[in-house]
């Protein structure tokens, strides 16, 4: 028997809180099913019933039609606002009618986490007496084997109509399962900030001022920030966009490039405030102590985990700020309960889903590789090369992410950079493709990583990481790091380029400024070549020297490449995809580079390169 086929009914790239959702709901099928090939469809882009998106293991003609099991995966299913209703939404014909409805008896159909939205006062009544409400809530009961809810209102909307169900928190606060940082930054004393200019999504009631609110958070914040050190988290450009006039200069303003993104950094937060409901559920979930200001019945979701909830109609600057300091000072005794809660919740979901999937959980079920985990996204150019750039490591979002990545260096005693070029390459390679990575249970291998803190950042993101040096000088300190982490992470030292390793172990290959300082550089790429699996990403940053342009590298530093090099030794070898294609260099970015370089050391007069290239599948 092969792995099912679960179809996921969500969002893809459009509200963040949907992943965080798909990814609490798959931690919880990852414990139940040996594997599974999952599908996605975006209700509110119906081409994705047909069309493959990014990490499906193969095509499906109608992915509804065609999967073993479907999930609607934890939104909003039940709601009567005004001219929009459940049941005449744009998606609800192709998706609840023309199928679940009528593959209901057939199928294993689950509705993990459904929510209702209506205007904070609203009572069920005001879903359950619209016949078309009414009907439409009834035909989803019918269809579907299970029924988790995630608040307290479309529990009684349900009760109203007497359907079954199950009270359970919402699965967005599972994420933090599929990740590594339960242990980390209990201490940081560091506020996450989130902000909406409504205090939530929308304005269902005439009494949301949202100059009211904008005036309590500017007085928020100006509290907070004389005490603690603030980091904004955006979800979206709006957010970003509003939260810039609270944000000082010398403070972060974090928004990933990828919902993957988000989970380090609500990970490494004492305490969350934020109007994004599912922000504060994945903060709660890795044990942060978080706080909801919310303008709708939505943010009753945070009740099933015992969150502070405030109605932005009715909130004060003093009961925020209080509720925060009590929460710091709190922070382990409410990090055990959450955690606990976490735990305990997930086996109650556990045991409600196995019984629906126990065809599966045979032991002679077929489990088949994927190799789909070090998949790409489409808009991603694979391969693909650049020069550094002064503009890019000076934009908001390279900025950013070396903010982040310092604050978890600095935690376990690893290297933090400012000034030098990790700057640039860390961020480039994140953003230009390690980002698009689903690092759970990718095996990867970085080479030279002596305190290098990527390795450890994407270790804790769920990567089965090795790394590889030459002196073991680091290895008592790396013990100790692990040992706190718990992260899946350990190491060789060897003696020179050769790796210790078998042929096609690794899904990706890491490598920051390494090869230089290497003096075989072509049996280093060998090396590369054979430990990367087909189909093996490997990201590479080196240093360039070229002669002619009055560059110039020291010899006690080991040996640059020039363009040319890099091109012959890597970019042009027929086992990498480069699909015949020339770099594209970006040579006028030099000049500046160079002079911003040469600020951090005066040997530094040579420039900075990384790419991202793809082990061919032949």
């Amino acid at each position: 028997m092969h792995p099912p086929k679960i179809a996921f009914m969500t969002t893809l790239k459009v509200n963040v809180g949907d992943e965080f959702i798909r990814e609490g709901i798959r931690s919880i099928l990852d414990e139940i099913l040996p594997a599974y090939d999952p599908f996605f469809i975006s209700k509110v882009d119906l081409r994705t019933l047909y069309e493959p998106v990014e990490e499906e293991p193969y095509r499906l003609k109608d992915k509804f039609h065609d999967a073993d099991i479907i999930i609607q995966a934890g939104s909003p299913v039940y709601w009567n606002l005004r001219g929009s209703k459940c049941f005449n939404v744009e998606w609800a014909e192709e998706l609840w009618f023309k199928r679940i409805f009528i593959l209901g008896p057939q199928k294993i159909i689950l509705n993990i986490g459904a929510g209702s939205c209506q205007a904070l006062g609203d009572s069920a009544q005001v879903v359950t007496d619209d016949p078309g409400c009414k009907d439409f809530i009834e035909r989803t009961s019918r269809a579907c084997a299970l029924i988790t809810v995630r608040d307290p209102l479309t529990s009684e909307i349900l009760n109203n109509l007497n359907i079954t169900h199950f009270q359970l928190p919402c699965p967005s606060f599972y994420a933090a399962r599929r990740y590594s940082f339960s242990k980390s930054h209990r201490n940081s004393k560091i506020i996450g900030i989130n902000l909406m200019p409504l205090g939530g999504h929308y304005c269902l009631s005439s009494d949301i001022d949202p100059e009211r609110w904008e005036v309590i958070a500017f007085e928020l914040i100006r509290r907070l920030r004389s005490r603690h050190r603030l980091l904004f988290i955006a979800h979206d450009s709006t957010e970003k966009n509003y939260m810039e006039r609270f944000r000082e200069t010398s403070e972060v303003l974090f928004g990933p490039a990828n919902f993957r993104g988000y989970f380090p950094v609500y990970s490494i937060c004492s305490v969350v405030l934020a109007n994004r409901i599912h922000g504060a559920l994945c903060a709660a979930g890795f044990g942060r102590p978080s706080v909801i200001v919310g303008n709708d019945s939505r943010m009753f979701i945070g009740r099933y985990i015992g969150l502070p909830l405030f109605p932005v109609q009715q909130v004060q600057v003093e009961e925020l700020e209080s509720t925060i300091e009590r929460l710091l000072k709190d922070t382990l005794l409410e990090e055990e309960r959450l955690l606990n809660l976490r735990e305990d919740s997930a086996k109650r979901y556990k045991d409600l889903i196995s019984p629906f999937l126990s065809e599966w959980q045979e032991n002679g079920m077929a489990i088949s590789p994927n190799p789909y985990s070090t998949r790409f996204s489409v808009e991603y150019r694979i391969p693909f090369c650049r020069l550094a750039s002064k503009a890019e490591i000076h934009s908001q979002q390279f900025f950013s992410f070396m903010d982040l990545l310092n604050t978890f260096a600095g935690k376990w005693n690893l290297r933090q950079f400012t000034n030098w070029s990790k700057v640039w390459e860390y961020p480039w390679v994140w953003f230009n493709g390690l980002s698009q990575i689903d690092w759970r249970g990718v095996c990867l291998l970085d080479i030279g990583s002596e305190l290098s803190p990527m390795p450890w950042f994407l270790a804790s993101i769920g990567a089965r990481v090795t790394m590889v040096e030459t002196d073991g000088q680091w290895v008592s300190l790396w013990e100790n790091i692990r040992d706190q982490t718990g992260c899946r992470i350990d190491w060789k030292i060897v003696s020179d380029e050769e790796l210790p390793f078998d042929y096609e172990t690794f899904d990706v290959v890491t490598s920051f400024s390494v090869i230089e300082h290497q003096k075989d550089k072509e049996r280093v790429i060998n090396e590369v070549i054979r430990v990367l699996k087909k189909g093996g990403v490997f990201a590479i940053s080196f240093d360039i020297c070229e002669p002619s342009m009055a560059m110039t590298f020291p010899a006690w530093n080991g040996e640059a490449l020039t363009l040319a090099q890099f091109e012959e030794l890597i970019w042009n070898r027929p086992e990498f995809d480069s699909e015949g294609k020339k770099p594209e260099w970006n040579l006028g970015d030099i000049p500046e580079f160079i002079k911003w370089h040469l600020q951090s050391a005066p040997y530094h007069n040579y420039v900075v390169g990384a790419a991202i290239l793809r082990k061919s599948e032949r």
